[in-house]
């Protein structure tokens, strides 16, 4: 996949929705009240704000994806607010409220990057369909992370991910042979349809 947007990653963008969409729809069944298709398609719109950023403004976000290597969410928010007056959240958030999807989709693309509770709980800030909406967006973005992993991770990059896993397996409240189980398929899956999708 290409663009117009010279530091844009394309491929890591399209294959990390995927990976995300499929990790949402398989734990949604975890979360009361969550449609797992509908967790799909909306962990799958969860990150079309970056990609709009990258097709309205493709010079002014190459550079600001230059700039902020390395920085944290707050700050790459904040240099996307001071030179185009909106975060990729906010965009995502306005595109799904124009296409008349859900509010708790809504809520969730403008949430689910920020730091959840410590510890997470079923019951956060936000209650019902959209905070279950939005802790699902948080899990399978986790769960995403470990599919689109760099093949040649640190020993000590490893076991950040493998702790981070773990700790996922919690808060899903899974059996460590259940969130084996799962994360095999996930990893089945999603491969098959990158190779299906060329992502």
């Amino acid at each position: 996949r290409t663009g117009v947007c010279r530091s844009f990653d394309y491929d890591g963008f399209f294959a990390g929705s995927l990976a995300r969409a499929l990790a949402a729809r398989a734990i949604a069944p975890t979360f009361a009240g969550v449609v797992p298709e509908h967790a799909y398609t909306c962990a799958l719109l969860a990150g079309i704000g970056r990609l709009a950023l990258a097709s309205i403004h493709p010079e002014t976000y190459a550079r600001l994806i230059d700039e902020s290597a390395g920085f944290d969410l707050e700050d790459v928010i904040a240099l996307e607010r001071h030179a185009i007056d909106m975060d990729h959240r906010e965009l995502a958030a306005a595109m799904l409220a124009d296409w008349r999807l859900p509010e708790s989709w809504v809520a969730a693309v403008t949430t689910y990057q920020l730091p959840a509770p410590k510890p997470e709980a079923r019951t956060d800030g936000a209650r019902g369909e959209e905070g279950a909406m939005i802790r699902v967006l948080r899990a399978a973005d986790r769960l995403a992370s470990a599919c689109v992993s760099p093949k040649h991770l640190s020993p000590t990059e490893w076991k950040h991910r493998w702790s981070d896993l773990q700790d996922l397996r919690g808060d899903l409240g899974l059996e460590e042979q259940a969130f084996n189980d799962l994360c095999k398929a996930l990893a089945a899956e999603w491969r098959e349809k990158s190779r299906m999708l060329e992502v």
